[in-house]
Formats: C-alpha cells, sequence, structure tokens
C-alpha cells in the first residue's frame, strides 16, 4: 500500500485488542482456547512477509495512480466537486483489493504449515489484521485529504467523506468476518460462548434454520451448497419479523411470531435419562472440553 503499512508480527494480546482504533467488539472478546491455540500454533509471519512483498509493490503502484484518477475524472465530468470524492473512491477501491489479497494469503500461509480454518483464527489473526490495515490507511489518506487542505482551504468535506466511507468498509469487514466464523460448528459456537463476554448472560438458545427436515431427521439440502432458499420480499421481511419476535420476545407483543406452515421443535430430556444436579452436569461437560482439547492438540 502506498506509503507504508506495518502490519507486525507478533499475535495481538488481549489488551491490545481492547484499544484497537476500529476493531468491532465482537472481535476482542477471545475466550481462552483461542489463547492457547494460538499460542501452540504461532502465525508464520516472516513466510507470510516474504510473499506479501509483490502484492505490496503492486498495490503501492495502484494507490499512487489514484490522485491522477480523481483529476482525471474531474475532467471529464467537468466538475470539480468530484476530486475528494473520486479520490476517496479509488484509495478504498485499492484498500478492498488488498485487504482480499492480505486474507488470501494469510489463510494460504496457515493452512500451509498443517493448520485448520477456526473461528479463532478468524478472530484473532484474520479480523484483528484486517482492522489493522484500515486503520493504518485511513491515517494515511487523511494525511493526503490535510495535505490537499492546507493548498486548497478544503479543510472539511474530504474528512467527512473519508470518515463515512471508512465506517461502511469496517461494517462490510465486519460482517465478513462475522459470517465466516459461522462455519464452525453449533456446538463449538456454544461453547466458545460458556467462556466469553457472554458467558453469563444466557442460560437457553434457539435457532432458525431455512431448511426444511426430511423424515429421515436430516435437512434438506445440507450437503448441496447450490440450494437456494426462494421467496418474496414480503415473505423474507415476514420471517425477519418473525425471529426477532421470537428471540427477543418484546413484553407487549402478545401474539408472538406468526410462522406459517414451519414446525417448532423442542428440545425434550430423554425418557432413559437420570436425574443430574447443575455440578454434575458441570463436571461433565469439562471433561468433555478436556478431551477435546486433547484431540484438537494432537
Amino acid at each position: 500500500m502506498a506509503r507504508g503499512i506495518d502490519l507486525g508480527d507478533a499475535v495481538p494480546t488481549r489488551a491490545e485488542e481492547q484499544a484497537h482504533p476500529v476493531l468491532p467488539a465482537a472481535f476482542t472478546s477471545k475466550s481462552r482456547d483461542s489463547t492457547r491455540e494460538v499460542a501452540l500454533k504461532p502465525f508464520d509471519e516472516r513466510l507470510f512477509q516474504l510473499k506479501l512483498q509483490p502484492i505490496n509493490q503492486r498495490m503501492h503502484a495502484e494507490a499512487g495512480k489514484c490522485w491522477p484518477r480523481a483529476r482525471a475524472e474531474v475532467k471529464r465530468l467537468g466538475n470539480h466537486a468530484r476530486l475528494l470524492p473520486a479520490f476517496v473512491e479509488y484509495e478504498l477501491e485499492v484498500l478492498r483489493k488488498y485487504l482480499e489479497e492480505v486474507d488470501r494469503l494469510r489463510r494460504e500461509v496457515w493452512l500451509l504449515d498443517g493448520n485448520a480454518v477456526t473461528p479463532e483464527f478468524i478472530r484473532t489473526i484474520l479480523a484483528f489484521h484486517a482492522f489493522t490495515i484500515i486503520a493504518a490507511r485511513k491515517g494515511a489518506i487523511q494525511h493526503e485529504l490535510n495535505r490537499h487542505a492546507t493548498r486548497t482551504g478544503e479543510h472539511q468535506r474530504g474528512g467527512h467523506i473519508l470518515a463515512h466511507q471508512m465506517n461502511r468498509l469496517q461494517g462490510e469487514v465486519a460482517n465478513r468476518y462475522e459470517v465466516g466464523q459461522g462455519n464452525a460448528r453449533l456446538f463449538s459456537r456454544l461453547r466458545s460462548h460458556r467462556r466469553d463476554s457472554l458467558a453469563h448472560r444466557w442460560q437457553y438458545f434457539s435457532w432458525f434454520g431455512l431448511l426444511t427436515v426430511n423424515k429421515s431427521g436430516q435437512l434438506s439440502g445440507w450437503d448441496n451448497q447450490s440450494k437456494r432458499v426462494l421467496g418474496t420480499i414480503g415473505s423474507t421481511l415476514n420471517e425477519i419479523e418473525g425471529v426477532l419476535i421470537a428471540a427477543t420476545e418484546p413484553p407487549f407483543n402478545k401474539q408472538g411470531a406468526k410462522f406459517r406452515g414451519i414446525p417448532r421443535y423442542r428440545q425434550m430430556p430423554h425418557i432413559d435419562a437420570e436425574h443430574i444436579s447443575l455440578s454434575q452436569l458441570r463436571e461433565i461437560l469439562t471433561g468433555i472440553d478436556r478431551k477435546i482439547d486433547k484431540l484438537r492438540n494432537r
């Protein structure tokens, strides 16, 4: 990237994550598992930086063309007001490409070392460094805008445009990595929520699915990545409203969610299950956690 980006060579600590200027809160509450996993399998930053060099050179060249491209657009349109918006848009176009390249390369280096792409890796490595790059580029672009303002007297407009566009980009990146963490199995995600910032905020959970359940008990099309769920805008909004009502249980909504033709499943104790206390259940879960840790660390 133009004007340089120092990606660093250390895995972020919890304190660093909490102080991160743009990292969303969803990515700052690491579980103890993620800290332990990263500590046991450090990221090969040296190999990554070596592979990153040609990408940096290409992105430096592209970023250096942002002002000329913006001025060419102004000349073509005959509208000087487009100069700063165009410059910011071209800078973010380069930044988006760079973020994609960095994400692809970090995954490649991680997999080459024989590791799996886990939610902890996404949160601790991919998301953290993506937002670090965004923060660095925001400062560099703001510096360019300040230099332009010193020469022309346009002191506010460029900063407002940059702030708006950067907030939008951060939202896109946060959503991407939140969805990426969804690749984990449901048990893994619930397990992590027993130890992170949500540990004392829930006792039960509900899940909502878009695939029907076959007579065999399998989800329809669960192994078909091309499976598509069809519906109108109206039906989609009804579904979203129903999920929100069911999840939040607003006190003044006595009617409840309206799901037409959708079965509801309740988790019931098995008829042969023995009564166990909460402390016994906690001991059982702790034992399962230890066995899973041993399997993962083999």
